[in-house]
């Protein structure tokens, strides 16, 4: 801690955040020949900066679409789009020896919190960021991450695709599509020496790695369409060929003669581990028809069958067949129902089909070998050799798709003469084959398998939506929309407990049987003892010991969803999106970390409530340096303050102003015609503007794990949520 830190007061957190521009132009041009051609082309720019320094992103985007109808029986089409984007990424930051700041982006926001606000913005000796060691953590400094790590990539990205319409005889119509992707990115991450002391401290470094993807996919769809009397049949058949390959390179080094250049040819330190590249490749085989019949618009079938056949999974299950069919009953078309006034639709439906998934790692079903210089030892702290090895993942031949069953069971109404609708819908989901990666002993020579867990995944719930034309034949007009959806979410497998992500006393999200996806698990809290400032934590078995691995709450909401209005007043326009969710929980590991007070690092004004002498009555327990989880072996009312419990999970029930949108349309205005405009349209957005809730953090939706099942419901330095105020124009010609 600087000696004249009693001068020094730095709110890092406002030093860190900052307001960020978005500037968006895009212009399209459509037109046609009127005889069957039609063209349209766009271009576009968004420069968007992002709520912390040196972040953000440029897109500068162009596309051309176009269709010629030939004759009465050939049409020919296509598109094409480029996309070139530059990104300045959230440097990966680093953590200390406790894992302060949560790692990846949370290395920066966490950091933010837990570093001292009485530390030196610099290092005036060395003119350094400063590091806070006023606990002996090391804390890094979270603008010496954001200014001494660069991390940009540049995208390119070329999508084209061309299609053929021809209509052969007897009403059948053959499509043939053919589709291509092209990317590459190339992706940089330097380490400025003048910035930072442990940049510094090598020289600098610098990693370049290289991308390159191509995916091609082919379909060919023969669809007949017949109507005979009160008969309606569309039958459709068809193929999808894709494939898709990646070539990669990596190279990096350190130690660098001169600040600013990072030529890898000038490093004086070559690591072999970061010279890498290889070529990647899957493909993937579909064979699909469907059959859609209707009979006077009353009675409505359709039933689909699809194989599909992917290169990922194990030779012995790369094909699978996933069947569908649903049938309908439009009441309100009834002869029965043609004298009543109030409905003005009434349909009722069920369907039930199968989907397949498919794991994220390519070769699962495959020993691959990997080749490295220099890595591989014939004894320990020998010198490395250039070799091949395996890469860490055993073969599984037998891994299959993971297969989803869904039964749904829905209605549709519309009354008086349409201005008010529902849609219900029930559902229930079975994911059987669940596809899972599981770590192996150091005694396999591998580090894990993917395989498919036992057991199932259980979804069901009820989906209703609700939307009406509340008012109409006045000059206001408004439009509403609200939806909610239920949902239970729960584990029937016998496996044991599969953990996910954490804070560095244990794991937080878990996968159990007979709980949900994303459980919480620990120790529950029961308040402070007043007498000696240790948490007090459950006995429910009375064994005289704290009980770990206690359920503490899920991660998933019970329900979701939003409440949309459009109202309109002569030329104004004014639209307001509500969204919302309940019932779920999140761990805040930020106050794990701010209110733990096990060490020196920078804590919450709420630690100012702690225990400080028997007879005190509060939430807050004592403060205690070096506490760890352990110490709960000895005595099960110890402090503990750093144990996962209850203490830090928290309602992470919300509703949020998502959207609001206010425009007035010129349109009308004789300037605008006598200006050549077609129309004329002014508005003002905002995005994210109000977030009612109890929870404590940035944001109670935001998740470390991001979609990992494992890992849900853990705020440990998240990004958070920009608000965003847009001012735009549109102008048609």
């Amino acid at each position: 801690m600087p000696a004249n830190w009693q001068n020094i007061n730095n709110n890092w957190q406002d030093l860190l955040f900052r307001t960020a521009p978005i500037t968006k132009a895009s212009v399209r041009v459509s037109g046609g020949d009127g005889k069957g051609g039609n063209y349209a082309i766009s271009m576009g720019y968004l420069n968007q900066d992002g709520i912390l320094p040196t972040i953000g992103s440029k897109k500068y985007f162009a596309g051309i679409t176009a269709e010629q109808k030939l004759n009465g029986w050939l049409t020919i089409g296509g598109r094409a789009d480029y996309v070139r984007q530059i990104t300045s990424n959230m440097p990966a930051g680093t953590q200390n020896t406790t894992g302060h700041g949560g790692g990846g982006s949370g290395a920066v926001t966490g950091a933010a919190i837990a570093f001292s606000p009485y530390a030196s913005l610099k290092d005036p000796t060395t003119g350094f960021y400063a590091v806070d060691n006023s606990n002996g953590q090391a804390i890094p400094n979270p603008l010496a991450q954001l200014y001494g790590t660069s991390d940009k990539t540049t995208y390119n990205i070329i999508n084209a695709e061309g299609h053929i319409n021809i209509n052969l005889p007897f009403g059948i119509r053959y499509t043939s599509r053919i589709a291509a992707n092209i990317s590459d990115n190339f992706e940089n991450i330097i380490q400025d020496p003048t910035i930072t002391s442990s940049a510094n401290a090598v020289g600098g470094s610098a990693d370049y790695q290289t991308f390159q993807n191509f995916t091609w996919l082919w379909d060919n769809i023969l669809e007949y369409n017949k109507t005979f009397g009160k008969h309606s049949l569309n039958v459709v058949a068809g193929i999808t060929a894709s494939k898709y390959s990646t070539q990669f390179s990596e190279n990096g080094g350190s130690g660098f003669p001169i600040a600013g250049i990072y030529s890898i040819s000038s490093a004086a330190n070559r690591p072999t581990n970061q010279d890498n590249g290889g070529h990647d490749y899957w493909s993937k085989y579909s064979q699909y028809g469907r059959l859609m019949y209707n009979y006077d618009s009353r009675y409505l079938l359709t039933a689909t069958v699809r194989r599909d056949g992917a290169s990922q999974l194990g030779i012995n299950n790369q094909y699978a067949t996933f069947p569908a069919g649903s049938v309908g009953w439009r009441i309100s078309n009834e002869e029965f129902m043609k004298d009543q006034t109030l409905f003005s639709d009434l349909k009722i439906r069920a369907g039930y089909g199968a989907t397949g998934n498919l794991p994220s790692s390519l070769y699962p079903s495959y020993n691959v070998l990997n080749v490295a210089g220099g890595q591989y030892t014939y004894d320990p702290g020998g010198a490395g050799v250039p070799g091949l090895g395996l890469n860490g993942t055993a073969a599984n031949p037998n891994i299959k798709w993971e297969q989803t069953n869904q039964l749904n069971i829905g209605a549709d109404l519309a009354v008086f003469r349409n201005r008010l609708r529902a849609t219900v819908d029930y559902y229930s989901k079975s994911t059987t084959n669940l596809i899972y990666t599981s770590n192996l002993p150091p005694s396999s020579g591998q580090s894990n398998v993917v395989i498919n867990l036992p057991g199932k995944v259980l979804n069901h719930g009820v989906e209703v939506t609700l939307s009406g034309d509340i008012l109409t034949h006045t000059e206001v007009k408004w439009t509403s929309t609200f939806n909610i959806s239920f949902n239970t979410n729960k584990i029937k497998a016998n496996i044991t407990p599969i953990s996910g992500g954490g804070v560095p006393s244990g794991a937080v999200s878990w996968l159990r049987n007979g709980y949900s996806i994303g459980s919480f698990f620990g120790y529950i809290s029961q308040g402070v003892d007043p007498q000696t400032g240790y948490i007090k934590y459950a006995d429910p078995d009375r064994t005289g010991a704290a009980e770990n691995n206690l359920y503490l709450g899920k991660a998933l909401p019970t329900g979701f969803g939003g409440f949309g209005n459009n109202l309109s007043y002569r030329n104004f326009t004014l639209d307001v999106l509500i969204e919302y969710a309940f019932g779920n929980k999140v761990f805040n590991g930020n106050r794990y970390e701010a209110d733990g007070m096990y060490d020196l690092t920078n804590q919450f004004t709420s630690v100012l409530r702690r225990w400080r002498k028997p007879g005190d009555v509060t939430d807050m327990p004592l403060a205690r340096l070096g506490e760890n989880s352990s110490n709960q072996a000895s005595n099960p009312f110890e402090n503990g303050n750093n144990n996962v419990s209850s203490r830090y999970v928290e309602n992470g029930s919300f509703a949020r102003l998502r959207n609001v949108t206010l425009a007035y349309d010129l349109t009308k205005f004789n300037i605008v015609r006598t200006l050549g405009l077609k129309n004329l349209r002014v508005y003002a957005s905002g995005e994210n503007l109000v977030t009612i809730t109890k929870y404590k953090g940035y944001s109670p939706d935001l998740n470390t794990g991001g979609t990992s099942p494992n890992t849900q419901g853990l705020d440990f330095g998240v990004y958070p949520l920009a608000r965003t105020i847009t001012f735009g124009l549109n102008v048609g010609f």
